[in-house]
């Protein structure tokens, strides 16, 4: 019981502060927020319209010449319409301006029947110039091109119809059925505050910036503003305990010294944990609510980033302990800090091919040894991201993927869980059991 008395003590000094109550009102803003944010699929006129904007170029290698006949266009298209009908779509599409939009599917006919065999050929039925067009293509030569075009993305067997031609435009009726259907998919639209902020995003799932948003709450609101924070804040508890009179009153409680550390320790931790708790535990729930995306990795988060301030604090508190100086002990715990996590980002961009940096140089050598005894807590970051990105269905296969359509290499985090836990606990350990050691044989 003296030690659970002497736990309560802490975990009270640990939460019983003005700057406490205002941390959990910041993260009730935030959490209100999230339950503002809301999830919609990309609607099939956006996602269709960022396809047909490749109508407008076309390629064709002469037999002779082994020469790409091409002929480019600077064609407009605008979806202006996407319904459902059964199984599938019926869209309208208009297409600017008329003459380029005619010559291209004139140029399209002429290297299918190969009258253009050459990049110099000129175009049937325009003009020497370029600049007019003779003989407007029919409507069921424009239907041809279009239906050959719509089966390149995923839609074969498409009809097309001419609506209506005039001086500025071509009206065209599209009926379809996506191949497939998923391709079509990818995009949503993210209404913020209740729809007063809209955000198209393509290439993207709407558990992806769920995702986004769970990863800004851990990694950054949490992960750095709340950790900096609960430096701040939690440094002063053991030089303040070791202060004339508050260090007497202390140590005249029948409880060994190095569990009265242990507790004040612990007690620090209470900070991070009840603020990390409050925010991912919120931002949890709203997010489910609004997204159906009910991510419980995200929780897993809570213990990790615990883990991460506990690495850091017992920083603090040695050097509390042996300073008794607030100040000191603030600003050695951030300069591990951030020495630690660069440390790992080093190593990361030497290792990665794309940096030209040779892998046998001493340098890399140096800090792959440094790496290797040191905490590694930018692998924190990295677990944090994997253990999100698959409770939200983020496969490697699916990053790659998306990747390859944005033309960027992929990613996806791979975090070396038996460093991360060996190497920081066996940091923690020598620190506090050297902290322990001091304040057991120190007199006061």
């Amino acid at each position: 019981m003296r030690y659970l008395s002497l736990l309560r003590d802490s975990v009270k000094e640990s939460l019983d502060r003005k700057s406490f109550i205002i941390t959990l009102i910041f993260c009730s803003i935030l959490i209100l927020t999230c339950a503002t944010v809301g999830f919609e699929p990309y609607p099939m006129a956006k996602s269709l319209q960022s396809r047909v904007q490749g109508f407008r170029m076309h390629y064709k290698k002469d037999p002779t010449t082994s020469r790409n006949v091409a002929r480019a266009f600077q064609i407009r298209y605008r979806v202006t319409e996407a319904i459902p009908i059964g199984d599938g779509w019926s869209a309208r599409i208009e297409a600017t301006p008329v003459v380029d939009f005619q010559k291209m599917v004139l140029a399209y006919q002429g290297i299918e029947s190969g009258a253009i065999r050459t990049e110099k050929d000129p175009i049937p039925g325009v003009s020497p110039d370029s600049l007019t067009v003779l003989s407007p293509p029919s409507a069921e030569a424009i239907a041809a091109f279009i239906e050959n075009k719509m089966t390149g993305i995923q839609a074969p067997g498409a009809k097309v119809a001419v609506e209506d031609v005039d001086a500025h435009r071509v009206a065209l009726r599209v009926r379809f059925k996506p191949a497939q259907p998923e391709l079509y998919e990818i995009g949503h639209r993210v209404n913020v505050l209740f729809g007063s902020w809209t955000i198209d995003l393509e290439y993207t799932q709407p558990s992806d910036s769920v995702y986004f948003i769970q990863k800004l709450a851990a990694g950054v609101l949490v992960g750095w503003a709340g950790i900096l924070a609960g430096i701040v804040l939690t440094a002063a508890f053991i030089p303040d305990m070791l202060q004339k009179g508050m260090i007497d009153l202390v140590l005249s409680r029948p409880v060994r010294r190095w569990k009265v550390f242990l507790m004040k320790y612990v007690g620090g931790l209470t900070y991070v944990f009840a603020t990390a708790g409050f925010l991912i535990g919120g931002c949890w729930i709203a997010l489910g609510l609004r997204s159906g995306t009910w991510a419980p990795g995200f929780l897993l988060a809570i213990p990790l980033l615990v883990f991460f301030f506990a690495a850091i604090y017992c920083v603090s508190a040695f050097i509390g302990l042996h300073k008794r100086n607030t100040t000191e002990a603030i600003m050695v715990a951030v300069v591990a800090w951030l020495g630690l996590t660069s440390l790992g980002a080093f190593r990361t961009y030497m290792h990665d091919p794309r940096s030209g940096v040779d892998a046998d140089s001493a340098w890399v050598k140096v800090i792959d040894t440094a790496h290797a005894v040191t905490p590694p807590l930018r692998e924190i970051d990295t677990a944090v991201s994997w253990i999100l990105m698959k409770s939200n269905g983020i496969t490697p296969e699916r990053t790659a993927a998306t990747a390859a359509l944005q033309g960027r290499p992929g990613s996806y985090p791979e975090p070396q869980w038996a460093h991360l836990f060996g190497v920081t606990l066996a940091w923690m350990a020598f620190l506090l059991g050297l902290s322990c050691w001091t304040f057991s044989r120190r007199d006061y």
